[in-house]
C-alpha cells in the first residue's frame, strides 16, 4: 500500500497503520493465497531511489 503525505519544512508527524495477513500474501506456483514466514521490510521515503527509514519485522508460521 501507499500514501503520500506531506510535510512542511522540519514538520514531523507519527504515521501508523495496521496490516493484515491479506496484505502480505501472494498467490502461489499451486493457485493458493499464502502468506509465507520470515522477515518483511515496511519502506518509507520520498521515492525508491530515496529509501529515509526501513522498518523490518517478522512473520512466523501458527503452531496449532
Amino acid at each position: 500500500a501507499f500514501k503520500r503525505i506531506s510535510l512542511k519544512k522540519d514538520e514531523i508527524r507519527t504515521v501508523s497503520f495496521a496490516l493484515c495477513k491479506k496484505d502480505l500474501s501472494y498467490w502461489n506456483d499451486d493457485n493458493e493465497f499464502v502468506l509465507d514466514p520470515g522477515e518483511f521490510n515496511i519502506q518509507v521515503g520520498s521515492s525508491s531511489d530515496d529509501i529515509r527509514q526501513e522498518i523490518k519485522f517478522n512473520v512466523f508460521t501458527e503452531v496449532l
